[in-house]
């Protein structure tokens, strides 16, 4: 299964068959009993925002968007954690769910 990182807009997370143990960043086995039998699952996108960080100097390279921009740590619905894009007014505690625009993840407030 492919995600954004791949060209398809979907945020994909692994899953450990023994323990169950999910996380974001692939593996071949699993980070928490070393299972090898591992699953790729598509997240809904939707969760809560951990934490929030406003850019105001981007680094250097790259295809940046124009700053301040905000990037924010997001536990999905999942019980996995992600960072992506998202607008500077976001707060901790905030329901979000991502889209794909710029081929990136962005978080925004859902209602």
């Amino acid at each position: 299964m492919r995600d954004w990182t791949q060209g398809v807009a979907q945020l994909v997370y692994q899953q450990c068959a023994r323990c169950g143990h999910r996380w974001y960043l692939p593996r071949p086995a699993c980070p928490r009993c070393a299972a090898t039998a591992v699953e790729r699952r598509r997240s809904t996108g939707i969760g809560t925002v951990v934490a929030v960080t406003t850019v105001h100097r981007a680094p250097a390279g790259g295809h940046h968007p124009p700053t301040p921009f905000g990037i924010c740590l997001v536990e999905l619905a999942e019980a996995v954690r992600v960072m992506g894009r998202c607008p500077t007014d976001l707060a901790p505690g905030d329901r979000v769910g991502v889209d794909f625009r710029d081929g990136v993840p962005r978080f925004a407030k859902r209602a």
